[in-house]
């Protein structure tokens, strides 16, 4: 009874948090979701017969310096109907959607992915995790929950071995935005036989689609794919806490502290090395899950494919790793051979440990690194996340898991 009571209590307080932190974005539009003021302003451009991706026009519509619109022009019709509203007025209904779809997912979530097996550390883990993914997307004003419902969904049918409904999704979310495409290579880690037929049928529909786009208007093409590509590799930090940009950062770092000079490329070429060695080690490791009895292969396989798409991606906003959030809770509960204590406390001490205050002896030297990896904490936590599946399935693999102890990897 008494634990009842508390656990009242908790998410009572979970939910008025939440509550309070939506009525603080939806009353000062102004200050937040600039990415749909963005995408509003560039509706507007378009409607009124003005270039949506000239940064000049949006701007003089906002009366304010926005970012480039980043998106397909076809996309400028589904923010159509929000124009029709005042501007307050479509910040409100905009943020009151994705509201009933981060209910709606996190619902899915625990139905389909969890067997409605959910504890605290859940809801925690999806209002705290990843230095608050879900409030960043919020606050932004971004489009990617959009994008993560259709591929939560796609990640069912492809569990079901609803292979067709699996591409036709992911066809349309790599449409929106072109990266999910590589959610299509999900498809080489099944016995389905007819998985060439969708993948190429897949790889085409994209193409045919981009054709469309093409021939049906090259000039706006032309500024979509200039502005879509404006910000690769100039944002880093506490905003951008990508691959590369971390490791563009520490070359830069070392390269100022030991005071040689950069060679032009360098981090492109360490970037794509790195990349490189986390996709063999991912596909020896879902090769290995693939080959045998293993519990929930084809969840581990998603949810590794999840991870490894976040660490490869050369642009991966703050707010994307919301995509992470169940994957990582799924291996923190789920594993049979690592103590789910271990990640809980890199979870919750490495912000203090990697922090430039830190006052373990000898630190004070790498401080600049520390200051580094305290901006890319959400990486770090991704890479930690990653580890802990591949360490979770060549354990399991080794013996401990029943039916498993045939396989190699």
């Amino acid at each position: 009874m008494k634990k009842c009571y508390f656990m009242a209590i908790v998410y009572g307080q979970l939910l008025a948090y939440c509550i309070l932190v939506v009525a603080k974005i939806g009353t000062v539009p102004n200050t937040f979701q600039w990415d749909f003021t963005t995408n509003y302003c560039a509706a507007k451009a378009y409607a009124a017969g003005l270039d949506p991706y000239s940064g000049k026009t949006v701007n003089e519509i906002a009366k304010t310096s926005l970012n480039l619109y980043t998106y397909p022009y076809f996309m400028l019709w589904l923010f159509m109907p929000f124009t029709l509203f005042d501007y307050n007025v479509a910040c409100q209904l905009f943020l009151f959607i994705k509201c009933i779809l981060l209910v709606g997912l996190i619902y899915f979530w625990r139905v389909e992915f969890l067997e409605r097996d959910t504890d605290l550390f859940f809801y925690f883990l999806c209002l705290l995790g990843f230095r608050s993914a879900i409030y960043l997307d919020f606050r932004a004003g971004s489009i990617h929950l959009f994008e993560l419902f259709l591929e939560w969904i796609a990640f069912s049918c492809f569990i079901k071995r609803r292979m067709a409904l699996f591409c036709a999704l992911i066809v349309i979310a790599a449409i929106i935005k072109i990266t999910p495409v590589l959610f299509l290579f999900l498809l080489w880690f099944t016995e389905d036989k007819r998985r060439h037929l969708y993948f190429l049928g897949s790889i085409g529909a994209i193409l045919c689609a981009t054709a469309v786009s093409y021939f049906s208007s090259p000039l706006l093409f032309e500024e979509f794919v200039h502005n879509a590509l404006c910000y690769l590799g100039e944002e880093n930090g506490l905003i951008q806490p990508s691959t590369l940009a971390f490791v563009k950062d520490i070359i830069h770092a070392l390269a100022d502290k030991m005071g040689v000079v950069e060679i032009q490329g360098i981090h492109w070429v360490a970037f794509i090395a790195l990349a490189a060695a986390i996709v063999a080690l991912s596909i020896r490791a879902c090769n290995a899950v693939r080959s045998c009895r293993f519990p929930d292969k084809d969840k581990i396989i998603i949810f590794l494919a999840c991870v490894v798409y976040a660490l490869i991606l050369p642009r991966f906003k703050d707010y994307y790793y919301v995509l992470l959030l169940l994957p990582t809770y799924f291996i923190v509960k789920r594993a049979r051979n690592i103590k789910a204590y271990i990640p809980l406390i890199v979870l919750l001490l490495l912000p203090s440990i990697l922090s430039g205050e830190t006052p373990l002896p000898g630190l004070k030297r790498f401080s600049f690194l520390l200051n580094i990896f305290w901006e890319y904490h959400p990486l770090v936590v991704a890479y930690f996340v990653w580890g802990l599946y591949i360490c979770e399935i060549r354990t399991s693999l080794r013996g401990k898991v029943a039916l498993a102890s045939q396989c190699e990897i």
